[in-house]
Parts: C-alpha cells; structure tokens; sequence
C-alpha cells in the first residue's frame, strides 16, 4: 500500500482521496448491489472518474471490460483457502475473476487490485493503452499484461506491483516494427510462475525502468528489458536467462551457473533448496529461509525476492480496505428470536 499511495501523485491522487467519490458494489450472484454487470457500471453516467467499483467474490466471470474512466476497482483477492491457497484472510474463498480490461484513453490513474484476470481466448489480458496505472495484488491465471497494442507510441508512470503471474506470458508488448518509449515503468514484487517480462524487441526505448524483488520460475529469457535497474530479483529455474546490453543488473540470485552478469552482488549457481521454505500456500512458499537475508542481502538491506522492499508482497493480494475472514451465522431463527452471528474482520491498511 505504501508503494500504491507513492504512486499516486497529483490530479490522481486528489481524486483517489476525494470525500465525494463514491462507492459502489456489482455483485452477479443475485445478492443485493448497486450492479450485477461489471461492463454496465464502469461505463454508467453515474460512476465518475475517481469512484471505486467493489468487485464482489463469484463463481461466474465478470466477462469482458473496456475502461474510458479513472477508476479504483477492487476485487478480494486470489488463492483463498486451503489446500493450495492461505486461509484465514477472507471468509469467502471465492474470487471475482474478469477476463479482459482494456484501459483506453480517459482511464489514466486506474487501480485495478484483487482480480481474478482468467483465460477464455487469446485476447485474456490486462490491455494498457495509457499512462498512470496501477495492476497490484491480482492474480493472471494463464493471462498478461499486454502493452500498447493500439498503436499507443508512449506510455509512462505504470505499477506493476505484488501480482501473481501463472501463464506462458506474463508482461509483454504488441510486436511489431514500431519503436516504442517506455518511462518509469515499475515491475516489482511479482511472483512469475512461467513467463517473465518482455518489453524489448529491439527498437524499444526505455528510461527509468526498474525490474526488483521479484522471483522467476520459468526457463527462458525471463527479463527482455534495456537501459533498465535490474534488482534484487530471484531466477529460480537452472537454464533462465537474461537480457544484459545496457542494464543496471545488481543483487540479484539465479540458479544457473551464467544466467548473471558476474561483480555487483550478483550471485549464481545458487541451491533454491536452500533459499525458500518451499512450504505453505503456492505464494507463501515463496517466503525465504531464515538467515538467508543475511548470507545474500538486498540493495536495500531488506531481502532479495518478492517480500523484501519497501512494499512486500501480500498473501493472496488481499487488498488494503476491511476485510471479514471469519463469519458464522445460523442458517436459519424463528421469528422474535434473537440471531446470534460471529463476525471477525481486520483492516488490512
């Protein structure tokens, strides 16, 4: 959340702070909401740039979402619950799952946190055509972050922060010829269970870049960037490899013997069995050893990996309002019969 707010700057933060901003809940499993049409409320008259939309938990897709706004949309996060996920964090473990947004012009300052961004065809994706946007705490099961595919020439100012990324792409660009800029684009504390992050084909420009805290898992170029800070990130799969020509590439860990440029606390051949718990949920698995922050410390002091930084990552992308995590309640009362509910909740700020 520090990072968040960090990069909400100006016009948008005013607007993300602003009292007269709304809030407004799209629910489509028949419980009472402001919307049951996640499309129809991001373009209704009456949801304004800086409202928030309250994606709630469903077992059906919210579908396809073009975005002209600048809006927050929340969703409760991801991998809820065991046996595979962390329990305890929301009392429903289901999670509001989208296939498509598409953030076009008008929707710069979006937020979008604790989706679900799932595959249904080839167009599944989180489509950025705009600067100022931040994708924190979601999970891409089989999907992407998708770049300027409209023939967007610059896009800047955009966080990609604390997600959990499971698919054979992961952040990527439209390929074509056409040469690209790139500024302040920040890819930091994401998990990448296949796919990395390929923003370079070659005529791209980029400045102020920075790829840190993160941890790959797959084989392959998992970081196609230039002239960018690569830091502190963990390459967990013994033949990953990646781009060096004109990058800052320090602290950080690989399993390969030459996936690393050597000098600059960089360190390969690293034993991952000996770095992670390798326990636990399919993201808490992911927490490092204890000492090993001290055997291989970060640029910062903190530790290498998604949960060092400023900003760590968040189990399950839970995201930062209040959450209920325990709710019990009887199915049914008779009528003047007092109705006895145990509720627990937690603010998550």
């Amino acid at each position: 959340m520090k990072q968040l707010m960090t990069f909400l700057t100006g016009a948008t933060l005013v607007c993300a702070l602003n009292a007269e901003a709304a809030i407004w809940r799209v629910n489509n499993q028949g419980y009472s909401a402001d919307f049951t049409d996640l499309q129809f409320a991001v373009s209704h008259p009456t949801v304004n740039n800086g409202d928030t939309i309250h994606v709630e938990p469903s077992g059906v897709s919210y579908g396809t979402i073009v975005c002209a706004k600048q809006l927050v949309l929340i969703g409760p996060g991801f991998k809820l619950g065991l046996p595979n996920g962390n329990p305890d964090l929301q009392a429903n473990s289901e999670m509001a799952t989208v296939n498509r947004i598409q953030l076009d012009a008008g929707s710069e300052g979006t937020v979008i946190y604790g989706l679900r961004i799932d595959y249904a065809n080839s167009s599944s994706e989180i489509n950025v055509n705009v600067s100022g946007i931040i994708i924190e705490g979601n999970f891409f099961d089989g999907t992407q972050v998708y770049f300027a595919s409209n023939s967007i020439l610059s896009v800047s100012n955009v966080l990609i922060h604390g997600n959990y990324f499971d698919g054979a792409n992961a952040v990527v660009q439209y390929s074509n010829s056409t040469v690209r800029s790139y500024n302040n684009i920040q890819i930091t504390n994401n998990y990448f269970e296949d796919g990395g992050v390929d923003l370079d084909d070659g005529t791209t420009a980029m400045s102020n870049c920075t790829v840190a805290f993160n941890v790959f898992n797959s084989d392959g170029n998992n970081c196609n960037v230039i002239s960018a800070d690569v830091r502190d990130n963990i390459f967990n799969d013994p033949t990953a490899t990646i781009t060096t020509t004109q990058n800052n590439i320090h602290h950080n860990l690989a399993a390969g013997v030459a996936t690393l440029p050597g000098g600059n606390d960089n360190v390969n051949g690293v034993l991952m069995s000996a770095i992670f718990v390798g326990a636990g949920s399919e993201d808490a698995m992911w927490t490092l050893q204890a000492g090993v922050d001290a055997l291989y410390p970060a640029s910062d002091a903190t530790e290498r990996g998604i949960f060092g930084g400023a900003d760590p990552y968040v189990l399950s992308g839970i995201p930062p309002v209040p959450t209920i995590y325990h709710l019990l309640a009887p199915t049914n009362a008779q009528a003047g019969t007092p109705l006895q509910v145990e509720i627990s909740t937690r603010s998550n700020d």
